[in-house]
């Protein structure tokens, strides 16, 4: 329920489900739908699985189901077929891979189901399930933040006059501020573009709804970048009069200010 209500107010998306999962959540369970190996999260079952796929001898596969924790696996999920011949490894994959993603979590699987028909979320997901994907799924390609989404959310607000010398330092902080946002994405740069989101607006993505109110940039006359994340402002030093310096000090501006109120 909490979870609903958060994405309804314009809170982040959840983004921690599979693929798998997501399409159970919209359309429940059924034979179309059946997790594969790949959908369980636990490495050593994983690996458990991969090893009993990859059985070349029947004796080989036994031996594989009855060590653990592929023996209590199949146990709880109540599998008592005959294990005769390799074809039966199939299904006894398939019946671990759906108890271990649907039939264990039960009760509170149907809570969380629950919880999101608040203001009808769930019935709204069902109508419009692509449309919802990116919000619930793990992050996909399509939706990792990249320079030029964090550019594109900030807008300048220049209150300066135009041709005057404030104005030509606040020019020259943009400048440094697209640089300094496109080298964020360089592997071994200490600040990445989630810190800076989160710095300036306390959220690591864009919500489903968009920022409200959207991010701006504003200035301030000191060496360090300043923030308002109540605001989602952005407050940019006008002082330096070099990239190097610029980036040094936005650097530890960003990853000086862990947690609320020290941004």
């Amino acid at each position: 329920m909490l979870m609903a209500l958060s994405l309804l107010h314009g809170g982040p998306s959840p983004q921690c489900l599979s693929l798998f999962t997501y399409n159970v959540m919209c359309n429940g369970t059924s034979t179309s739908l059946k997790p594969s190996v790949s959908d369980v999260t636990d490495l050593e079952i994983r690996s458990a699985l991969e090893r009993k796929l990859n059985a070349e001898s029947i004796e080989m596969f036994t031996g594989l189901i009855a060590t653990p924790p592929v023996d209590v696996l199949l146990g709880l999920a109540g599998y008592t077929k005959p294990v005769r011949t390799l074809t039966d490894k199939a299904d006894i994959v398939d019946a671990i891979c759906s108890f271990y993603c649907v039939g264990r979590m039960g009760a509170a699987w149907n809570d969380f189901l629950d919880g999101l028909e608040t203001c009808g979320l769930r019935t709204l997901m069902r109508r419009h399930e692509a449309l919802f994907k990116p919000v619930f799924v793990m992050e996909m390609e399509e939706d990792r933040i990249t320079p030029q989404k964090v550019l594109a959310f900030f807008k300048v607000a220049y209150v300066s006059e135009r041709g005057s010398n404030t104005r030509q330092l606040q020019q020259s902080a943009v400048t440094f501020w697209r640089d300094f946002v496109e080298d964020c994405e360089d592997f071994d740069n200490p600040v990445k573009l989630q810190d800076v989101l989160v710095f300036a607006t306390a959220l690591a993505r864009e919500p489903p709804m968009g920022f409200i109110p959207d991010p701006s940039i504003e200035f301030v006359d000191g060496i360090f970048p300043r923030a308002s994340t109540c605001a989602n402002v952005l407050y940019l030093p006008t002082v330096h009069d070099s990239y190097g310096k610029f980036c040094q000090y936005m650097r530890e501006g960003i990853l000086g200010a862990h947690g609320f109120g020290q941004a």
